[in-house]
């Protein structure tokens, strides 16, 4: 059973860029207890992306834990060298997540290895692809 929502590094700021809470859509997607998680490889890139952002958004975790109650940040041991969205597949098929992202490419792979994913559809809300067991 899928328990563990993992967050890409891009949905981790959308709840800013489109000014909705995604907490309760997500909610109701899912219909299930779940965790968020984000891998610190993740934040690790915005943290190159964008240092000011970065900056804001872990200042005491207030910002990162408003736009995500309770996200726990997961380091994942995986071999240096590899790009963030092979670690993102690789820990989601291993421990059974829903990942959220708006990167088709990485969707697609996720698609492939019968990862659920949730993405922005339209730019207003929230869509499931895939099958929660």
């Amino acid at each position: 059973m899928f328990k563990k929502l993992l967050i890409d590094t891009n949905f981790l700021i959308l709840p800013l860029k489109i000014g909705k809470n995604l907490i309760r859509q997500i909610d109701d997607l899912l219909k299930l207890k779940y965790s968020i998680i984000v891998l610190e490889d993740s934040i690790n890139e915005l943290k190159y992306a964008n240092p000011r952002f970065f900056e804001k958004l872990l200042s005491d975790n207030t910002l990162l834990d408003q736009l995500w109650p309770g996200i726990k940040i997961v380091k994942f041991n995986y071999p240096t060298g590899y790009e963030i969205d092979d670690k993102i597949l690789t820990y989601a098929v291993e421990n059974k997540c829903v990942v959220a992202t708006n990167d088709t490419t990485l969707r697609a792979r996720l698609r492939e290895k019968g990862v659920p994913t949730i993405y922005l559809k339209h730019k207003s809300h929230l869509a499931l692809e895939g099958n929660l067991p």
